[in-house]
């Protein structure tokens, strides 16, 4: 029973990840952006790493940005994290939050998308 339930699951899974292969980004350059960044996530974690949970998952946020919704950054809850890196990580999240919210996806949408998604190269301040 749990390998015909493992099977379902990555065959969801495949479903997700070939539509978000196949769709085209719909609404404003910042959620054009945050798909790619997605579709970018997703292929890492699905072809290189074998990850099909992490890959569905980001499948699942690139379709939502593919079809123009506002996707906002994991909160760090549903991550499992050394607890040292907790309140590091909240705190660096709730400041991307705000420059998000702050106008930084219509300012420098690549570059919040790129913030958004796993560039830890990019600050807060270069998208407010």
């Amino acid at each position: 029973m749990a390998a015909l339930l493992g099977a379902c699951a990555v065959a969801s899974s495949g479903y997700n990840i070939d539509k978000l292969r196949q769709a085209q980004p719909s609404g404003d350059a910042f959620t054009q952006a945050l798909t790619r960044e997605y579709r970018e996530l997703m292929d890492f974690e699905a072809d290189e790493m074998f990850d099909w949970e992490d890959a569905n998952t980001y499948a699942l946020k690139g379709l939502r940005a593919a079809a123009g919704e506002t996707v906002l950054p994991q909160p760090i809850s549903e991550r499992r994290l050394p607890a040292e890196h907790v309140q590091e990580l909240t705190d660096a999240r709730a400041e991307l939050v705000d420059a998000l919210f702050a106008g930084g996806r219509d300012q420098a949408p690549e570059i919040a998308a790129r913030a958004h998604g796993v560039d830890k190269t990019v600050t807060a301040e270069e998208i407010s």
